[in-house]
């Protein structure tokens, strides 16, 4: 994951000012944690405090391609990913806050020494991290207090505040916590049914393309015998929903999907419109309560299995 990632965040060197001595390199300072600070709040002290030391203003450092305010880029991006890892652990609100101050201090590096690089690669790791959908640590929940920011920031690209901007408004739809948007679709038989009118304790919503391989990965998560009894006593309910224009198509590869599977595709193309869901990628995977609350979004596979290991079975 860290090597796709540094592919996607290759950066032009910052300009020198007209400094005529070069400038330093460090390694990443790590968090200076009080010797007192009791155990309960150390978790909560790393992550206020994370970002500190590097993005202190009174020194300038190295900014080229492979140095991002003076530390190597790829030992940046592996702190980056601890931080954002911890924080996908944190509560909610916690981790709201700590991602708005964290862009914050990113924006004071870059008002301080303009000629650093350090806003724009940050701004494009976190969006690769948390918004890529080949991402494993990606979270809408964490990116949309970032990226709120970042399409209103002087610092970003005029050309891509757009693109934030329409990122903003794909995290803040349909997020955890929220009812999702109802939809009906209509399954191979021809008989129409709705989101909505699929009664169970617990919904895994999947937007899926029979055939397509990452799909049929995910068939796979969700084809143990202990999925299927869950799906035979009425605990659990999966919906496989094709949401593109072949419906020729689908209904010829539609019994590759699992028959304990509810499987249709969406007639009226409401939802490849982007008109009630964003769907940025094929599969997506949603994971609903009784009364249809959106409890993950775009989740990995790996979380819902373990969200159903942990819970349901």
């Amino acid at each position: 994951m860290l090597s796709a990632a540094l592919l996607l965040l290759s950066l032009a060197a910052c300009r020198q000012g007209g400094r005529q001595e070069p400038l330093p390199t460090r390694s990443f300072p790590e968090v200076q944690i009080p010797s007192v600070l009791p155990q309960e709040q150390l978790s909560d002290y790393v992550l206020d405090h994370f970002w500190d030391a590097y993005l202190d203003t009174t020194r300038h450092w190295l900014c080229d391609s492979t140095h991002i305010g003076g530390v190597n880029d790829r030992l940046l991006a592996s702190q980056l990913a601890s931080f954002l890892s911890i924080l996908e652990n944190s509560p909610q609100e916690k981790a709201s806050a700590v991602m708005s101050a964290f862009f914050d201090q990113v924006e004071g590096y870059q008002a301080a020494d303009t000629s650093s690089n350090v806003f724009s690669w940050v701004a494009d790791a976190v969006e690769f991290y948390l918004f890529d959908p080949n991402s494993e640590i990606r979270s809408e929940e964490l990116f949309l207090p970032f990226v709120s920011k970042l399409a209103r920031s002087p610092f970003a690209k005029e050309e891509l505040r757009t693109r934030y901007a329409h990122a903003a408004q794909v995290c803040a739809t349909n997020r955890p916590g929220m009812q999702a948007a109802d939809f009906r679709f209509v399954d191979v038989r021809g008989r129409v049914h709705s989101l909505y009118g699929e009664k169970a304790p617990w919904t895994v919503l999947l937007f899926v393309n029979p055939g397509c391989q990452a799909c049929e990965e995910v068939v796979g998560t969700f084809e143990s015998e202990a999925v299927k009894n869950l799906v035979a006593n009425g605990t659990l309910r999966i919906l496989g929903i094709y949401i593109d224009g072949d419906i020729a198509a689908w209904k010829d590869r539609a019994g590759q999907l699992p028959a304990h599977w509810v499987n249709g595709y969406d007639p009226d193309g409401i939802i490849r419109a982007d008109r009630i869901y964003y769907v940025r990628a094929i599969p997506s995977i949603y994971l609903l309560d009784r009364d249809k609350r959106i409890l993950m979004k775009d989740a990995t596979p790996s979380a819902v299995a373990s969200f159903i290991d942990n819970n349901l079975i």
